[in-house]
C-alpha cells in the first residue's frame, strides 16, 4: 500500500507548478488553529524523496534547519525505471514545521524528488469528523473552496487550495495543496486529526 501511495504522489509532484509560496502565515495559522482548538499530542512528520542518482547523501543524515527533529527510517523504491531514495522525519509538536517542509521540499525537488508533511493531533470530542468541522478547520488553515470531500464510514476528508503550503497538485480538475482526515478515536472518545501537505503519505 505505502508504495502505490508513494507512486502516486511522485507522480502528482512532477506535475507541480513552480513557486514556493510564503510559510510564515502557513505556520502561524497552524498553531492558532491547533491551539484554538485544544489539540493535544501534535506531532510532525516530513517525508522527502528524491532521485538516488542526485543524492550527495545517502546515510540519513538529517536536514538542516529544524531543531529536535529525528531522522526515523529511510528506504528506496523504483518508479518509471529510476531509483527515489526515501526519508522520513519526525519532530514532537508543530513548531517549525511547515518552514522545514517548505525549505526541505523545494532541495527535494532539485535533486528530482519533493516532500509531504503530516501533522497529526487529538481533538476534543466536541470536534467531530464531519463536513461542518473539517471545513471549518480547512478554512482557519488558509484554505480557500474546499474540493475532494469524502466520507466513509466514520472518516471524513477534504482538500483545498491554501495559501502558504507550497504550490498544488492537481487532483482532476482540482487543484490542492492541503489536505484534512478526520476520524474518531474509539479508545479515548476524541477526534484524530491528520493535516497533510500536499496529500496523504501512508496509511492512517
Amino acid at each position: 500500500m505505502r508504495k502505490i501511495v508513494l507512486s502516486l504522489i511522485i507522480t502528482m509532484s512532477l506535475a507541480i507548478t513552480s513557486g514556493a509560496g510564503a510559510s510564515i502565515s502557513a505556520q502561524q495559522r497552524l498553531e492558532q488553529t491547533l491551539e484554538q482548538a485544544h489539540a493535544a499530542g501534535s506531532q510532525s512528520q516530513i517525508t522527502l524523496w528524491y532521485q538516488e542518482e542526485n543524492s550527495a547523501d545517502k546515510d540519513g543524515t538529517e536536514p538542516v534547519g529544524l531543531s529536535g527533529i529525528r531522522h526515523i527510517e529511510s528506504r528506496k523504491t523504483s518508479f518509471q525505471g529510476k531509483t527515489y531514495v526515501i526519508k522520513d522525519y519526525q519532530l514532537n509538536g508543530i513548531t517549525g514545521a511547515v518552514e522545514f517542509y517548505i525549505k526541505n521540499r523545494d532541495a527535494a525537488k532539485k535533486k528530482g524528488g519533493g516532500a509531504s508533511l503530516k501533522i497529526s493531533a487529538m481533538l476534543p470530542a466536541s470536534y467531530p469528523a464531519d463536513k461542518a468541522t473539517g471545513e471549518s478547520l480547512l478554512r482557519q488553515l488558509g484554505g480557500e473552496d474546499p474540493v475532494q470531500e469524502i466520507q466513509e464510514g466514520s472518516l471524513f476528508s477534504v482538500a483545498s487550495l491554501a495559501q502558504g503550503w507550497g504550490p498544488p497538485i492537481f487532483a482532476g480538475n482540482d487543484e490542492l495543496n492541503l489536505q484534512i482526515v478526520m476520524k474518531p478515536d474509539s479508545e479515548s472518545g476524541q477526534t484524530r486529526l491528520y493535516i497533510t501537505a500536499p496529500v496523504i503519505i501512508g496509511d492512517l
